[in-house]
């Protein structure tokens, strides 16, 4: 039932917002929607590689706890949770979790202000 609940919350939030997305798209081109595609990958790109490389993290299941946590993605960490029968990836996940917060919080501001 939890999944069904937010399956739905996500596909009302998609019919509501997906008329404004087409008009966007139409108005500005499919660069903007490659834009967001980058936007979106090359960030959990270079952190995987930065956790796989720099901080020499072996385990996939902390990775994948880290990197869920780093995008503040709480179905992802679930979907994390269930691969690994374990919690093992909830060390990562809280601390990653806790610094994008505060991160977005405190620089969220400065990106708007710049753009």
């Amino acid at each position: 039932m939890q999944d069904f609940g937010l399956a739905a919350f996500v596909s009302v939030v998609g019919l509501n917002s997906g008329l404004q997305a087409v008009t966007t798209i139409k108005q500005l081109g499919v660069t903007i929607f490659l834009l967001g595609v980058v936007v979106t990958l090359v960030p959990l790109l270079l952190t995987m590689l930065f956790g796989r490389y720099v901080l020499r993290y072996d385990n996939a299941a902390i990775l994948a706890g880290a990197l869920s946590g780093s995008r503040s993605a709480n179905p992802a960490f679930g979907g994390v949770l269930d691969k690994a029968e374990s919690a093992v990836p909830t060390v990562p996940f809280a601390i990653t979790y806790a610094i994008a917060n505060v991160l977005l919080t405190l620089l969220g501001p400065l990106v708007v202000g710049l753009v």
